[in-house]
């Protein structure tokens, strides 16, 4: 019966022609309920199986978009070296087959005042639009 429900999750997955995943960063990374979900679809025979020339992704020519909110920026060194977020996403949704991910990064959040966080979402709301007539 559990794995019966995981299956469940993961054909409600397949079935989506593209994804948007939006997430905060929490402590440089995802919520655990994201890296949860994670965890339980992606499984060997069902989002990706091992060929004897490596890892194959069952989830091929789907597209993704990634809507990320983080109180601070981290697009510029020293602070990229922290983006536990983006790249960790990137990597598992390549994984699975998934190589068309685009980012929208509404950042800084909390570190420059309500001023500057209002330039931002405005900024990360255009780049949606755009993204949507591509998506």
């Amino acid at each position: 019966d559990a794995w019966s429900s995981v299956v469940s999750y993961i054909d409600q997955f397949l079935s989506a022609e593209g994804y948007v995943i939006s997430t905060p960063m929490w402590n440089f990374g995802i919520p655990y309920v994201l890296k949860h979900y994670l965890d339980v679809i992606i499984q060997p025979h069902y989002l990706f199986r091992y060929t004897p020339s490596g890892v194959e992704g069952l989830a091929k020519g789907k597209k993704a978009v990634v809507i990320t909110s983080r109180g601070g920026d981290y697009s510029e060194e020293p602070m990229r070296a922290l983006d536990h977020q983006a790249p960790y996403l990137k990597t598992v949704l390549g994984f699975i087959g998934i190589q068309d991910v685009q980012f929208i990064h509404a950042q800084p959040m909390d570190a420059l005042g309500h001023e500057v966080e209002a330039e931002k979402i405005a900024a990360a709301q255009k780049k949606a639009d755009q993204l949507a007539a591509y998506f």
